[in-house]
């Protein structure tokens, strides 16, 4: 399942890495969030609990962020997940979330790995650096990546954890890009940290993936 599809990274990223300086990202966020977007949050909101998946619950909220971040318009999720499932590949969550003051962007995707193969095949790519390397930046062609290193202290995330650290040139200002996959059973994560080079993020990229395992653990045990 990783190995066909992934495009679902630079789908997630190209917004981010096109859209220019953080002012001009921070701007287009403020002026995206429309009276649609916040009646299609309230829909989700009012949605049944019977007809929502136990891993709806899996997901980065808002309130678990610190002040400061703000969510990514829910017209551009929803579109986004719906080009990215696929009739062998369905997401399960998009979300995403900007920190203006300091450019932090933290985006992510889940799904249901329910085949024990493709659970496999999965837990090998990410116990393979140089082709999780490529996987994960495969689409990222045209961004200039100056040095890479591996994610660190990825440990009792999910039965199987991996990822990577960039430098990367974004429209002449330096930013660090970090991209963790994870599969907690048949909970897949991708994760995504951007912000700005030398700086300490606000919430680092092993935070996010630690509350997305917590509540898939959770979503699993029937507990919420």
């Amino acid at each position: 399942m990783l190995k066909t599809k992934p495009f679902m990274f630079s789908c997630l990223l190209s917004g981010a890495l096109v859209a220019g300086p953080p002012a001009a990202i921070a701007a287009e966020v403020r002026s995206s969030e429309t009276l649609d977007d916040r009646r299609s949050l309230l829909l989700v909101a009012e949605q049944p609990i019977a007809q929502r998946s136990p891993r709806s619950d899996a997901i980065l909220r808002l309130e678990d962020l610190p002040d400061g971040f703000q969510p990514m318009p829910q017209s551009e999720l929803a579109a986004l997940k719906q080009e990215l499932s696929q009739d062998d590949f369905q997401v399960e969550n998009v979300f995403a979330f900007m920190e203006q003051q300091q450019f932090e962007l933290i985006m992510g995707i889940t799904t249901t790995i329910a085949d024990p193969q493709e659970r496999s095949q999965f837990d090998a790519a990410l116990s393979q650096p140089q082709l999780l390397r490529e996987l994960l930046t495969e689409g990222l062609d045209d961004t200039e990546i100056l040095d890479e290193r591996p994610l660190t202290g990825l440990q009792n995330i999910g039965d199987a954890a991996a990822g990577v650290s960039m430098k990367v040139n974004l429209e002449d200002i330096p930013a660090r890009l970090e991209i963790l996959a994870f599969r907690n059973a048949d909970f897949g994560a991708f994760v995504f940290v951007m912000y700005l080079d030398g700086a300490t993020p606000v919430v680092p990229i092993v935070d996010v993936a630690r509350i997305l395992d917590r509540r898939a653990r959770q979503a699993g045990s029937g507990r919420r």
